[in-house]
């Protein structure tokens, strides 16, 4: 669960272990009217941070071509 500093649920993500050293983005969403406020990126880094301390060395994720806002999301 994502929550903001008022503790409000602004989204989730959920992932898993895909293999030994690699975690996989199984689904991921922010709310509507919470995108555009930094939620999205600022999710990513704590599960980047997240998946480091579980000894993961990838994050990995599949996205449909028409989601432009999560391609822009995503890059690097």
């Amino acid at each position: 669960m994502v929550v903001n500093s008022d503790n409000q649920g602004v989204g989730f993500i959920w992932y898993q272990k895909y293999n030994e050293d690699i975690a996989f983005i199984c689904d991921f969403l922010i709310l509507e009217k919470f995108r555009k406020q930094d939620y999205g990126n600022q999710t990513l880094l704590l599960l980047e941070k997240e998946v480091k301390e579980k000894s993961f060395n990838e994050i990995l994720l599949k996205v449909f071509k028409y989601n432009k806002p999560a391609f822009s999301l995503y890059k690097v």
